[in-house]
């Protein structure tokens, strides 16, 4: 029988199982070898700021790919009755964080399969070979990456209706800027 070996599996860590991409580097490696997330000093601190926040508190992660920040995000705030929104708008990555979320039962988790921007519409993203290494966290929705990509949809997060911000992580490959002046009225309120 030839068994296919699977691009993504689930890798348990100390914030729960996570569906990872066997290629990725740094993510999964890091996850084998330690149980934690790469960027956990980094983690460490944002979950420092996540447990200051007030009950119901609202996050937004932007540029989620696996899911190592909002996941822990999401846990901490989960029986404070917090919600996380989390962007990803590359289509696998987006299904295995579903994976993920499922997995670690986060009812608190809004999955949006689209990227954050300075106005509503549409971007190419870039066509990525999952079964190569590579760091899929470095795809680019600007200038040449995405050429002859897939149309996906871009919200500013003013359109969203949401009714407070109380932390928001933009890690989306140079549309940080853009992203934030679409998300001015939600900031300034």
């Amino acid at each position: 029988m030839n068994q296919t070996v699977r691009n993504f599996v689930v890798i348990d860590s100390i914030h729960g199982p996570f569906v990872i991409n066997r290629h990725c580097a740094y993510q999964a490696e890091a996850l084998i070898k330690t149980g934690r997330p790469h960027i956990q000093d980094e983690l460490d601190t944002i979950l420092k700021v996540i447990d200051q926040l007030p009950d119901d508190a609202i996050a937004v992660d932007g540029g989620a790919n696996a899911g190592l920040v909002c996941v822990p995000i999401a846990h901490r705030l989960h029986a404070r009755g917090g919600r996380v929104y989390a962007f990803e708008p590359q289509r696998t990555l987006f299904h295995a964080l579903g994976g993920t979320v499922a997995l670690n039962q986060l009812d608190n988790v809004h999955l949006l399969n689209m990227g954050l921007a300075g106005a509503n519409g549409t971007m190419k993203v870039p066509d990525v070979d999952y079964g190569q290494d590579a760091d899929f966290g470095q795809v680019s929705l600007v200038g040449a990456h995405a050429e002859g990509g897939t149309p996906t949809p871009v919200v500013r997060l003013d359109a969203l209706g949401l009714p407070r911000l109380d932390f928001l992580k933009l890690d989306i490959e140079g549309m940080e800027i853009d992203a934030l002046r679409g998300a001015r009225r939600l900031i300034e309120t």
